[in-house]
C-alpha cells in the first residue's frame, strides 16, 4: 500500500503501532448502504486487498441481526438496520471479528453521522462507537471506520 497524503501517512502509522506489521489480506466491509458497500469493497480491492465471500455459518448468524433486506455475505449492508437499532453495527462487528476468515474490517458509510438526528441517537452513537472500539480491541483485528 502507497501513502498518497500526510495524512494517509499518520493513520497507516498509528495502525502499524496498534497492530504491528502482519497479514491482513483477507477484509470485511460492513455499510449502512449499498453504494457505500460497494465503493468501500472496490477501494479495498483496488489496493490489493480481497474482500472474501463470509462463510455460510457466519452470514446465518449475521441474518437475525439485521433486517431481511440486508446483505450478509461480505460486504454487510446493513441496509436501514442502524435506524432501526443502532446497537446492530457493533453486534455485526462483534461476529464479523469473530471470524478466523477475516483478517480486517471497514466500516463504512453514515455511522458517525447519525448525531444529526437527535441527541437521544447522538448518545446512542457515542455508546456504540465506545462498544465497537472494545470489540476492536478484543479481538485484536485492525478495524477502519
Amino acid at each position: 500500500y502507497r501513502v498518497t497524503s500526510p495524512r494517509q501517512l499518520a493513520d497507516v502509522a498509528a495502525t502499524l503501532l496498534t497492530y504491528g506489521r502482519r497479514r491482513v489480506h483477507r477484509v470485511a466491509v460492513i455499510a449502512d448502504g449499498g453504494g457505500h458497500a460497494g465503493v468501500g469493497s472496490d477501494v479495498v480491492e483496488a489496493n490489493g486487498l480481497s474482500v472474501p465471500r463470509f462463510p455460510t455459518a457466519l452470514s446465518t448468524a449475521l441474518r437475525p441481526l439485521l433486517p431481511p433486506s440486508a446483505g450478509v455475505t461480505n460486504p454487510v449492508d446493513i441496509a436501514g438496520g442502524g435506524e432501526q437499532d443502532i446497537g446492530c453495527f457493533a453486534s455485526v462487528l462483534d461476529a464479523v471479528m469473530s471470524s478466523a476468515e477475516i483478517d480486517s474490517v471497514l466500516l463504512t458509510g453514515y455511522f458517525g453521522g447519525y448525531a444529526e438526528y437527535g441527541e437521544g441517537l447522538a448518545r446512542d452513537e457515542l455508546d456504540v462507537a465506545a462498544r465497537i472500539a472494545t470489540i476492536a480491541q478484543t479481538h485484536q483485528k485492525p478495524l477502519v471506520v
